[in-house]
């Protein structure tokens, strides 16, 4: 795990990255009990949605769909630790793992 740790800080220190710890704390939301991603491609900007269980993944790409998936990342987002919070959270427990 603290390799996983240090890689995410790495990657997080880019400029196209963005790191938003979701914390416990934050309490129910949108999308608890799933996950998926958003893919922003192309010009002009196509997006698409990504969902995955163990059985398959599903791309979703007309504007129901997207406008839901915008919505609960929106959402997400809103309840999540700032960068700087998130980074310092995370070095954090990556301390307390190597101690």
């Amino acid at each position: 795990m603290t390799h996983q740790l240090r890689t995410i800080l790495e990657y997080s220190a880019a400029e196209q990255f963005k790191l938003q710890v979701l914390p416990l704390s934050a309490g129910e939301h949108i999308a608890l009990g799933t996950s998926f991603s958003l893919l922003d491609v192309g010009e002009p900007a196509t997006t698409f949605a990504y969902t995955e269980t163990f059985v398959d993944g599903r791309w979703y790409d007309s504007a129901p769909y997207l406008e839901q998936f915008a919505s609960a990342f929106q959402t997400i987002s809103a309840k999540s630790l700032e960068e700087a919070e998130s980074r310092a959270l995370l070095q954090r427990v990556l301390e307390e793992i190597e101690e």
